[in-house]
């Protein structure tokens, strides 16, 4: 997990361009990791809908897709550190 600057850590997930599986909206792709409304969220292109995850609710509900590689080179850091 990355940080976030805060202390709070990045689920292996949460960076722009990631294949993910969400338990109710099913397979998406992340567009964009960061601040929404002042909390740690992220939003998701999900088939014909998208939608904006706040971290700490979405964590449990999110997976990496089967597709997606464990060694992808991944930029962690939060609002671009």
């Amino acid at each position: 997990m990355g940080d976030t600057g805060d202390g709070a850590d990045l689920p292996d997930w949460a960076y722009v361009g990631a294949k993910i599986v969400h338990s109710t909206f099913g397979p998406g792709t992340v567009t964009f990791v960061g601040p929404y409304k002042g909390v740690p969220a992220c939003s998701v292109q999900f088939e014909g809908h998208a939608k904006a995850l706040e971290l700490q609710y979405a964590i449990p509900h999110v997976r990496l897709a089967e597709d997606e590689a464990p060694t992808q080179t991944k930029k962690r850091g939060w609002f671009g550190r």
